[in-house]
């Protein structure tokens, strides 16, 4: 991971993106979106995030890099200065920051693995390189598919070459082929002429054939004229015939109209029409048959004979049915029909005009009203007590950023329908919504932010003697501390020498002694150190007033 600078991808949406290593000032932080510096952004309070003023491009390469001064010394040390922390501090860093971006630098390059001892580029593609020239030359897509393309147009003339060749090979043979098949013809031609003078010899034959037959229609002839008499004496008889025929094609239709009326009938006993009362006898006054059907012109119902009496279908009449074959009872409608969970039915107008009505129970929904503590120390396990309502077994709690992402917690435990205890460790400072789920599905997200993350406040000078002073003397000690917040400082126990006050916004002890003690006097006190998410840290300091000194002194 490099220490001087980080990258990321946009995505179109998002344009708080976080700062994680150190720098001197933002000076020396260069932002650069798709290759090119911008400086429309802002930094927040803690100087370890920058939001952009419009989210930068999906896919955009985003680039947040630090570059410490090479070209001129931050420190010029002097012969007989006094050197302070700070002074030391400020030289360190530059070097330190410096050789940082160098490995860095030296990192993000190609380099040789050490497995192998072969160039890897680590997964990422190579831009803007030129054509080959040598045969072990590196080879771009380009170039392959332009190659490729030349030797596969090679190879499809060579086929083509190949297959003229072979079709000319073909078509010798086929002109070998039909010149034996000539010299077959000549031969088959050759057997045909003695074919035909053999045929001559059978045309005599055939005209001795002809005149015997010429004997034989004679007395063909004869034989017809007899024939002519058989058929006039048979369309006598079918004309008797005919006569038979038309005498049956009556008696069928007569027996066709007696099937039908006596069809039509059937059917007429069967469905009676509109009746404006249950009949007691079919329409040609005959007893009822079972199955009869009429419509009720009155109640507009559909009625069906049961071989005792008139029963509705469907209408004004409860109907009692199974659910399916399997039903082993047949019952009304409320009572098939059962309400599931959060569901409830209810029939209305019970014997009049029946309703059926579907009621949907209201659901449970958890909610969250508080939870404690709401601050948390940053990478630190905390216990944090959830109050609300409707939790059910074993929640899922989901902890979400400002920013949108999901954290979880390393332990959830339900104490009851109205509270939870959740163990939280989170790396990151920020603002965190609290999300409930139940088992069933029914959820609550928080309506404000109401955890934070953040660092407690720290002194960074040390417990013990802040340094001593002359009584009567103007007298100035300097305590710092500092948060990833605004902090605050107040004396929380023991005295200041007489005279001497807080600055609670710098830490600076100062004024002028006016004290009574006649000799040296240590006064001890404890001071707190407030952030703006109200976390604390006390330490424990003294000052010493010396009498009979008529100067004064001042330690840092």
């Amino acid at each position: 991971m490099a220490n001087s600078f980080v990258r990321y991808t946009g995505n179109g949406s998002t344009t708080a993106y976080a700062v994680p290593f150190s720098y001197r000032e933002q000076s020396d932080i260069t932002v650069t979106v798709a290759g090119s510096v911008t400086t429309a952004l802002a930094w927040n309070g803690a100087g370890t995030q920058i939001t952009f003023n419009s989210a930068p491009a999906n896919s955009a390469a985003i680039e947040i890099r630090r570059t410490t001064s090479q070209g001129t010394k931050l420190v010029d040390y002097a012969s007989g200065s006094v050197l302070t922390e700070t002074v030391l501090d400020t030289d360190s860093d530059q070097a330190f920051y410096m050789a940082q971006e160098a490995i860095d630098d030296a990192d993000d390059v190609i380099k040789i693995e050490n497995v192998t001892f072969q160039w890897d580029a680590t997964s990422k593609r190579m831009i803007n390189v030129t054509d080959p020239t040598g045969a072990q030359d590196a080879a771009t897509k380009n170039y392959v598919d332009t190659a490729s393309t030349s030797q596969v147009n090679q190879a499809a003339a060579s086929a083509a070459a190949a297959l003229v060749s072979e079709n000319a090979a073909a078509a010798d043979e086929i002109l070998t082929n039909a010149d034996t098949v000539l010299t077959a013809a000549d031969v088959v031609l050759t057997h045909a002429d003695v074919v035909l003078a053999e045929a001559d010899k059978v045309q005599t034959g055939l005209d001795r054939i002809a005149t015997a037959a010429d004997v034989v229609s004679t007395n063909a002839d004869v034989v017809l004229t007899s024939a002519d008499e058989v058929l006039t004496n048979a369309d006598t008889i079918l004309t008797a015939a005919d006569v038979v025929l038309t005498h049956a094609d009556v008696v069928l239709t007569n027996a066709d109209v007696v099937s039908t009326a006596a069809a039509l009938d059937a059917f007429d006993d069967t469905y009676l029409g509109s009746k404006s009362s249950d009949p007691s006898v079919d329409n040609d006054g005959d007893a009822l048959a079972t199955g009869a059907l009429y419509f009720n012109s009155n109640t507009n119902q559909i009625k069906y004979w049961t071989g005792s009496s008139w029963t509705g279908i469907g209408v004004n009449t409860d109907i009692q049915a199974k659910v399916s074959a399997n039903d082993t009872t047949a019952g009304y409608l409320n009572g098939k029909l059962v309400g599931g969970t959060a569901i409830t039915l209810a029939e209305g107008s019970d014997g009049s005009n029946e309703t059926l009505t579907i009621n949907a129970v209201a659901a449970a929904y958890p909610t969250i009203s508080s939870i404690s503590p709401s601050i948390a120390l940053t990478s630190t396990a905390t216990t944090i007590v959830i109050t609300g309502t409707n939790y059910v077994l074993t929640p899922n709690v989901e902890i979400i950023n400002s920013s949108g992402a999901i954290s979880y917690p390393t332990t959830v435990v339900r104490n009851s329908a109205t509270q939870l205890t959740i163990t939280v460790n989170l790396s990151t400072k920020a603002s965190y919504f609290l999300r409930v789920e139940n088992p069933d599905g029914l959820a609550v997200r928080s309506s404000s932010a109401l955890l934070t993350v953040s660092d407690a406040p720290t002194f960074s000078t040390a417990s013990g003697s802040l340094g001593e002073g002359a009584k009567g003397a103007a007298l100035s000690f300097d305590v710092d501390g500092s948060s990833d917040s605004t902090v605050a400082f107040s004396k929380i126990s023991g005295a200041f020498p007489t005279g001497l006050t807080l600055n609670t916004a710098t830490g600076v002890i100062s004024g002028t002694e006016n004290g009574s003690q006649t000799t040296t006097t240590v006064f001890n006190f404890t001071l707190r150190l407030t952030d703006a998410e109200g976390q604390t840290a006390d330490r424990a300091f003294s000052i010493s007033v010396s009498v009979g000194m008529a100067n004064s002194g001042q330690w840092n």
